[in-house]
């Protein structure tokens, strides 16, 4: 089987992320992605929580680029994950939050 098989990408240079879209939290609550997004720079991932291959190595990689800033998420700018997947829920994003956040430190 060929997972990748219907993937691809769809570049939309210079334009900006919509902030007027649709998501719920970690706690199940709408949210718009602009609800995250005021005074501090964001990072915005776009992720799988339960991905079948490398998207935990991509989060991985993300803290660990983190950890080695002097500026603080949180503090300093905010960090945003998105799931790609609708299967995917605020169980999912609760888990995955509590396991970087204890690597980030």
């Amino acid at each position: 089987m060929n997972l990748t098989r219907d993937v691809g990408i769809e570049q939309r240079l210079n334009e900006q992320v919509p902030l007027d879209v649709d998501f719920r939290d970690e706690d199940g609550k709408d949210a718009k992605l602009g609800d995250y997004f005021g005074n501090k720079p964001v990072i915005l991932a776009l992720v799988y929580h339960q991905c079948p291959m490398l998207c935990n190595l991509s989060q991985d990689g993300l803290v660990s680029s983190l950890r080695s800033l002097s500026l603080d998420a949180g503090r300093d700018f905010n960090v945003v994950v998105v799931s790609f997947d609708p299967r995917e829920g605020p169980i999912d994003a609760t888990a995955k939050k509590r396991i970087y956040l204890k690597q980030y430190g």
